[in-house]
């Protein structure tokens, strides 16, 4: 866990942009497809990728052709409740269509285009894995479209994550005969798949023998928009901690409860690797005059063991995914050493449907402990010494009174949100498919969570960076150490300067925001920090300990 942990704090957010990636159905990561994601770059498949594609086809080809009365599931027949009605001649070639146009069903507001082109491309990574047996033609076609530039319309909902994300992937095959609406990258509109199709010059797939249950079956749905969730949390881990950090400087916290004597006898790596994190940013007996309180109140000394199992969390979360992208989820998958086809259930969303659950959960606790510290920076009872509300004329201005409700109301929201979709399931399909993941759901609502906690935390950073305004007025030696701390903060403070009378905070809020959701916030720290506690290497005493247990 440690080495995963590390791995993850040190990247920066802003990735590099790669002109071309390969696909191969083995390796692509979080960061590439972040990067396909945002259309910045194109992929392509390797010789070696083509031959897999080309083995498996042949047994398809060579199924579809065989003079039996036993029918190849999607291959010579039905699908769901009509798996034994057996296909022939031309009705093979007819049901391909027919499976995409009534399987084209999703309904609601579209998906935005960076959802919509992860989906896509992880349907190419997953049949780039050879098991699916798709024709060469359309998966050169589905290649194309994406490199084109244009991006299919999905809806954003009808599917239930199991059987595959078959709805919203049946939209990308309706597109790839030409059909539906197609976002064109020149009008930013959607217009007629037909007419995009061809101001782009690509072809129409002519969809062969099981190309289409090729194309739907498989739960990129739920990993490409989980992918967006996961990408928002690790922005929220890396951000929260100067943002909790500038509130602990300025609400003069006790520091020792970072101290490595107290942490390396709990072996969580999370938590270890956040409290060495705040022991870098502040350092024991190089921060300011500590408050004469005897303990600092759990939202700022327990910031280890609450942040410490949402960066757990994250990484188990980003572990899965990657399985799950790069894992065959197709049924049947075809086989070619030796040639033969297996009927499955690997399209089932549960493993990534379970886990965005619980990284909700686990990102909530961020906002949850991030509007306590708000609560405490506001109030004069507890914020020692600064004003109430962070505004020099109290009473006459109210300060930032309310921006304590906005957090609040967020918390709130998020404490509806973090019941998890995939505890619930329905039949469908004639009771064929008697038990669904409901991950798309999973997914969605991941995505409002760590929306809500971003918005959480720029509060407490306007908050912070006010508080910490005030206290630089009122103690003149008063200082920051931390050369990465300090560099947010100056920044901060030209974005919302000293509260002293009420003002329209409303677009200094948004600049903080875009601050944290950029990820320069993450990137300016990263510069100033060492890492170094990330190679520390175990105790005697925690020697039973396995080497990717230790931190």
């Amino acid at each position: 866990m440690l080495s995963k942990v590390s791995k993850l704090l040190r990247q920066p957010i802003k990735l590099q942009r790669q002109s071309t990636i390969a696909l191969n159905g083995h390796d692509l990561t979080i960061e590439k497809l972040s990067l396909l994601g945002r259309g910045s770059s194109k992929v392509h498949l390797e010789d070696q990728t083509w031959e897999k594609l080309r083995a498996s086809r042949q047994v398809v080809e060579r199924l579809a052709n065989e003079k039996t009365d036993k029918p190849y599931y999607g291959i010579n027949s039905g699908v769901g409740l009509f798996s034994n009605q057996k296909l022939t001649g031309s009705d093979l070639k007819e049901f391909q269509i027919n499976l995409i146009r009534s399987h084209a069903t999703g309904i609601g507001e579209n998906l935005e285009l960076e959802a919509s082109r992860r989906i896509h491309v992880l349907r190419i990574n997953t049949l780039a894995k050879g098991f699916s047996g798709i024709s060469l033609g359309t998966m050169e076609r589905l290649i194309d479209f994406f490199n084109s530039g244009a991006v299919p319309q999905i809806p954003s909902s009808g599917t239930v994550g199991a059987s595959g994300d078959l709805v919203p992937l049946a939209h990308i095959g309706l597109n790839l005969i030409g059909e539906g609406e197609i976002w064109n990258p020149r009008t930013n509109e959607y217009e007629t798949a037909v007419s995009v199709l061809r101001e782009y010059n690509l072809q129409i797939a002519n969809l062969q023998e099981k190309d289409a249950l090729s194309l739907i079956n498989g739960n990129q749905f739920l990993c490409g928009v989980g992918s967006i969730a996961l990408e928002q949390s690790i922005n929220i881990i890396k951000s929260i901690a100067p943002i909790s950090a500038l509130t602990f400087l300025s609400m003069k916290g006790l520091p020792i409860a970072f101290d490595t004597s107290i942490q390396r006898i709990r072996m969580h790596p999370g938590q270890n690797a956040v409290a060495q994190i705040m022991r870098e940013l502040l350092p024991v007996g190089k921060t300011v005059t500590y408050s004469q309180e005897l303990q600092d109140p759990y939202s700022l000394k327990c910031i280890p063991q609450v942040h410490g199992p949402t960066l757990e969390a994250i990484v188990n979360t980003k572990e899965c995914l990657e399985i799950e992208m790069n894992s065959g989820s197709d049924n049947p998958l075809i086989f070619t050493e030796p040639p033969y086809i297996m009927n499955g259930g690997n399209f089932h969303g549960e493993y990534p449907a379970k886990q965005l659950d619980v990284l909700g959960l686990y990102v909530h606790e961020i906002g949850s402990l991030s509007s306590q510290r708000i609560k405490r920076l506001t109030n004069p009872t507890k914020n020692l010494g600064l004003p109430a509300f962070l505004v020099s004329q109290g009473g006459l201005c109210s300060g930032m009174m309310t921006w304590e409700n906005v957090a609040a109301s967020l918390v709130s929201e998020n404490k509806v949100l973090v019941y998890p979709a995939s505890a619930d399931s329905t039949e469908t399909c004639a009771d064929k498919e008697d038990h669904v993941s409901m991950g798309s759901a999973s997914a969605k609502k991941a995505i409002s969570i760590a929306q809500n906690v971003q918005q959480i935390l720029a509060v407490e950073l306007m908050a912070a960076t006010q508080a910490l305004q005030h206290r630089f007025e009122l103690e003149k030696d008063f200082y920051i150490y931390h050369p990465g701390l300090k560099k947010v903060f100056e920044h901060c403070k030209t974005l919302s300067p000293l509260l002293v009378k009420d003002r329209y905070t409303q677009p200094e809020y948004q600049e903080l925001l875009a601050y944290i959701q950029s990820g320069e916030l993450w990137d300016t720290m990263m510069q100033e920090m060492t890492f170094e506690y990330l190679n520390y290497q175990a105790p005697d005493q925690f020697s039973t300990l396995s080497d990717s247990q230790s931190f």
